[in-house]
């Protein structure tokens, strides 16, 4: 529109502006073409602007969603955390209480090596084979192998405790009035045995102690311990047998 307001102005001119030199008809061509070069200019840094405006809005909305995903992340980092450190407290909390049973079973350990070393002498060397396992069994260090001691133990107890209520027969090399012969052992449980030789000529009566077994084989009937054998053997049939006791005031197991 304004340059056709430009051209109409032109026209009504005076004929004798009209008749102008051609030296201001040139400039003012020569302005007309730079207005019209410059209103290029501006349209097309116009268009420009508004590139780099939708440009710069698009990293916005980016740098908005990119902020929106970081602080989901950040809110999701800092609950995990939250978590973490309240598991963190529970399982202190459990380790000390592990801890504290560690104590009280090294503890109770501790009790039954010493009840366990105050039974050894109360039960006869030719017993021992008997148990299914030994204290000498024990590993060390005792924070890797306590639940393996604690078995043994359990075992050896329990072993024990078997040997002590039931009767056994075994042979062995005992000092007789300075002596040493085999004889035939008969053992109830863990609190009494008799002892024969073999040809029936010497037998004797045994009690434990702290110290082992103490024998005595002066008053002891060997037909008597023979015959004993021999039914709890099965050689003979049942009868009724007299065995003396001890009277030493020994504590047992």
């Amino acid at each position: 529109m304004k340059c056709l307001f430009v051209f109409f102005a032109l026209l009504l001119l005076p004929l004798s502006a009209q008749e102008a030199s051609p030296t201001s008809l040139q400039n003012l061509e020569a302005l007309t073409a730079q207005w019209i070069g410059l209103r290029g200019t501006l349209a097309e840094e116009e268009r420009m602007w508004l590139q780099r405006k939708k440009h710069w809005e698009e990293e916005i909305a980016l740098l908005k969603e990119e902020a929106k995903a970081l602080q989901g992340e950040r809110d999701a980092q800092t609950s995990f955390l939250n978590r973490y450190d309240v598991e963190r407290g529970k399982l202190m909390a459990q380790a000390d209480v592990l801890r504290a049973e560690l104590q009280e079973l090294d503890r109770i350990l501790s009790l039954t090596r010493r009840q366990i070393e105050a039974l050894i002498p109360f039960l006869p060397e030719s017993l021992q084979a008997s148990l299914p396992v030994a204290l000498k069994t024990e590993q060390q260090p005792a924070d890797e192998f306590r639940m393996q001691n604690a078995q043994n133990r359990v075992a050896f107890l329990s072993g024990f405790e078997a040997i002590q209520n039931r009767f056994h027969t075994t042979r062995e090399v005992l000092e007789i009035n300075g002596e040493r012969r085999q004889v035939e052992v008969l053992y109830a449980g863990l609190a009494q045995a008799w002892a024969v030789t073999p040809d029936h000529s010497v037998a004797g009566v045994g009690v434990p102690g702290p110290e082992g077994w103490t024998w005595d084989f002066t008053q002891t009937d060997p037909e008597a311990v023979h015959l004993a054998l021999q039914v709890f053997q099965r050689q003979e049939t049942a009868v009724l047998t007299q065995l003396p006791l001890s009277l030493q005031k020994e504590k047992g197991p």
